[in-house]
């Protein structure tokens, strides 16, 4: 086959219905197909063409400055170098004609094998999109944010998603509710781990769900626990405690009369989350238990690609940290270790900055600082290397306790940006327990007046979230900044009458320490 039968091979295949171009404008609109870069031997498949024919014709391409020939290590793989000049000749080809292609170029992409990372999957998307399929489309970048889900990129996953939501914007009845309100489904927790499941682009999501839900009656009962799942953490994070339990309830009870273990599983966790910030020990605890007894690993782990984080290994850091707080603190220990243990093993990001995030606050509850910190760091790093933001914000709390100790003010600034961040991302969740650390910090720099309003501050928090959990530990902490004796041994009364009936021994011989005159002793984990 010589050059010029070559070219007018091409030229039937991207312009059959026109009258002979230049050659420059044959090989632009064949290569056009492929975007950037160009797979020879693909484009030499959707033409029907053997490779060796079709090189020639490529590198007339490269003399003319279209393309750039493959560089070495990248067999048959040409770069785009006028990236307008094969815009405009994708534009100028028959949409009939530049669709067929894109079909093939699909067609031969899934054939060849299944698409195993995310880049191959939204390669077979964009061909699908180009040929106007959009129903294959929209599945193709579904297995394209599963992929991504897979590797830990969310970020391209959201970026996926939305691609596929575009359509159901864009083209309107090409596809179905269903699937519409499934990858919303999927979208909520993916939103949520890198703004923080109280952003308000997550209420979004979860709201046009409940649109869809209303337009059908008859969604599947999967479709709304997830739903109403995202919902109740979203909730939860956001503070708004006394709601998130009770809606909480109303999806557990939903899970049992289901009889669906894996649905109950996941509504216990957040209930379990729920009472330990209401300061209900022993229910959190219990609810963590339950959580463990349910779960298995080989059918529960991969949930948290759907979930954000794995539910058991997030339930053991909250329920280490709700034992040390009990008094717990050898079984405490044990259920720390395990946490850590199952994220090292399930090799999840979102899972493990989760995980270390909650137990460097356990370490800090502890007053264990050469814990808190490295966990706390762990969680940090984490954070900005996938963009969870919540997390960073989290871990930076920590920390600016853990900086504090040598000079406060330091970690009282530390504190008080990351505070800031943390509210960006729309979260009450941590307020309590980020003032609590901020009024520490002050009654150690000597700073009366200040602990006792950012105790205050914990306290008003508190109320308002409903976030009970810290109430004794910010009345300690205020009754060690107060100047009035009658006011100081109030305070500590209530803080130790708190602790009982929350079941924070922790925190009930703390304030009993700082009653009997022992501040200072106040802030061992437990005496004795």
């Amino acid at each position: 086959m010589t050059i010029d039968f070559a070219l007018d091979w091409i030229r039937r295949k991207v312009a059959p219905d026109e009258p002979r171009g230049s050659d420059t404008a044959v090989i632009a609109r064949a290569a056009s197909v492929m975007g950037d870069p160009i797979d020879a031997q693909l484009l030499a498949s959707i033409l029907d063409m053997d490779l060796r024919q079709l090189l020639p014709c490529l590198d007339m391409g490269v003399a003319a400055e279209l393309l750039h020939a493959p560089r070495s290590g990248a067999a048959g793989t040409y770069q785009v170098a006028d990236a307008e000049a094969l815009a405009a000749a994708h534009h100028d080809m028959p949409f009939a004609t530049r669709a067929a292609l894109h079909q093939r170029a699909a067609e031969y992409l899934k054939s060849a094998s299944v698409p195993s990372t995310s880049d191959q999957a939204a390669r077979i998307a964009t061909h699908h999109v180009a040929a106007a399929m959009w129903d294959q489309a929209f599945q193709s970048w579904l297995l394209a944010t599963e992929r991504a889900i897979e590797e830990a990129q969310g970020v391209l996953a959201v970026a996926h998603l939305e691609r596929a939501l575009a359509i159901c914007r864009t083209h309107p009845g090409a596809i179905s509710r269903l699937s519409e309100l499934s990858a919303l489904s999927l979208l909520g927790p993916l939103v949520a781990q890198l703004n923080g499941s109280g952003a308000d682009a997550v209420i979004g999501v979860y709201a046009r769900c409940l649109e869809i839900t209303d337009e059908l009656p008859d969604v599947d009962q999967s479709a709304h626990f997830d739903i109403l799942w995202g919902l109740n953490a979203s909730i939860l994070v956001h503070g708004r405690i006394e709601t998130a339990r009770e809606m909480g309830a109303r999806l557990l009870s939903s899970a049992r009369g289901a009889e669906d273990v894996t649905k109950i599983l996941l509504a216990t966790r957040l209930q379990g989350l729920g009472s330990l910030l209401a300061g209900e020990i022993g229910q959190a605890i219990g609810n963590f238990n339950t959580v463990e007894q349910l779960y298995d690993a080989k059918h529960h782990a991969p949930l948290r690609f759907r979930y954000a984080s794995d539910q058991a290994a997030v339930a053991f850091a909250h329920k280490a940290w709700a034992q040390a707080i009990a008094g717990e603190f050898d079984a405490s220990e044990r259920t720390s270790e395990a946490a850590l243990d199952l994220a090292r093993l399930l090799r999840h990001a979102h899972t493990s900055a989760h995980v270390t995030c909650v137990l460097a606050a356990r370490a800090q509850t502890l007053r264990m600082r050469d814990r808190a910190a490295p966990l706390a760091f762990a969680g940090l790093t984490l954070a900005r290397q996938f963009g969870f933001a919540y997390w960073e914000a989290w871990a930076e709390i920590v920390l600016g306790w853990h900086d504090g100790e040598g000079d406060p003010d330091a970690g009282i600034a530390r504190i008080a940006t990351a505070i800031a961040a943390y509210r960006r991302t729309g979260a009450g969740q941590a307020l309590p327990f980020a003032q609590l650390l901020v009024a520490g910090l002050h009654h150690a720099a000597g700073d009366r007046t200040a602990a006792v309003q950012a105790s205050n501050a914990a306290l008003d928090y508190s109320e308002a979230f409903g976030i009970r959990l810290f109430q004794s530990e910010i009345l300690r902490t205020k009754a060690q900044a107060v100047a009035r004796s009658r006011e100081r041994s109030a305070l500590l009364e209530a803080a130790i009458a708190t602790a009982r009936r929350q079941g924070a021994r922790l925190f009930e011989v703390r304030a009993s320490l700082v009653l009997q005159g022992k501040d200072n002793a106040a802030s061992i984990a437990l005496a004795g």
